[in-house]
């Protein structure tokens, strides 16, 4: 069987694992020095040493607040309409109870995207929990009036 580490192992494997790490940055360390001293090629160092590469970040442009806040207000698009007034419309237009498939190829007619891996999914639940739906029959739903 297994035992449980007690603090005192914990605390034991913490200590040796920083020894550890102090020694691999001083082998590193004297590595380099030995490379530097006898002009060789570098060796490569063993994969528990490498760090994470990092990517830095483009430096930023200075501009003026007020070009900002132009370009901000150059950019702004119409209002994306909420999906739950694009279903109110589709379900509506239709006249009759719509299945899930229905109602989603309605929205994709209006334009609207549901950023989701799976939208048919999203949209169910949507239909399933909005009190503006009821379901008419399994699988169909229309208007809670």
């Amino acid at each position: 069987m297994n035992k449980q580490p007690t603090v005192r192992d914990l605390n034991e494997a913490l200590r040796l694992r920083k020894k550890i790490d102090a020694l691999q940055k001083e082998t590193a360390s004297l590595q380099q020095k030995l490379e530097r001293t006898l002009g060789a090629a570098p060796v490569r160092k063993k994969a528990a040493v490498k760090k994470k590469a990092t990517k830095k970040r483009p430096q930023r442009t200075r501009t003026s607040a007020k070009k900002t806040v132009a370009k901000k207000v150059a950019q702004k698009k119409a209002p994306v309409p909420k999906l739950r007034d694009v279903i109110t419309q589709v379900i509506t237009q239709a006249k009759r109870p719509l299945t899930l498939d229905e109602i989603l190829t309605g929205i994709k007619k209006k334009g609207v995207k549901i950023k989701s891996k799976n939208p048919k999914n999203s949209l169910g639940v949507r239909m399933y929990t909005d009190k503006t739906f009821k379901k008419a029959k399994p699988g169909h739903f229309t208007m809670a009036r």
